[in-house]
């Protein structure tokens, strides 16, 4: 795939068809539709780190607008973040935009992996202007739980478990 720009990539968007191929267009899907197509509704609650009990991290993802918008509001350490998730109308693609409470903003979008994982693809820049790229992956490993990955050169591994809604 090549983006207008002309930079190749090979990401995946993150919706699903289990039809024809030409019978299926994003566009005008809500995220609660590709959520449940992709097999991630189960997204939607609140989760902490299995360790802590949420007392390092602990992750809300939330509708803001009812099947179109998810707030995800992070609480780890003294940090915390939020983000809105959203579909873009004209192309399909799931993003995100958010900032923490340092001044560091990030956009990105959400792709769903080969292997079923929702990675999320964001660029931060933080409140000094120094920017840089991050791959969240998460894996749901069992109804109740899920994995997240900050793909590092030493990755970063959260085991997570649903604690609400």
């Amino acid at each position: 795939v090549q983006n207008p720009e002309g930079r190749a990539s090979n990401d995946v968007p993150f919706f699903v068809n289990d039809g024809p191929a030409a019978a299926f267009d994003p566009q005008g899907q809500s995220l609660a539709e590709i959520l449940r197509a992709c097999g991630w509704e189960r997204l939607v609650g609140t989760w902490v780190d299995k360790p802590t009990g949420g007392k390092a991290v602990r992750t809300t993802y939330a509708w803001k607008i009812p099947d179109r918008v998810i707030e995800i509001v992070n609480a780890a350490g003294d940090n915390p973040s939020t983000a809105l998730v959203a579909v873009n109308g004209a192309d399909g693609t799931v993003f995100q935009a958010g900032g923490d409470a340092r001044g560091a903003t990030f956009t990105g979008t959400w792709i769903q992996a080969d292997d079923g994982a929702l990675v999320s693809r964001v660029s931060i820049t933080g409140a000094d202007g120094n920017r840089f790229d991050l791959s969240i992956r998460h894996r749901l490993s069992g109804a109740v739980s899920m994995t997240i990955t900050l793909e590092l050169p030493e990755p970063i591994v959260v085991e997570m478990v649903r604690v609400g809604d």
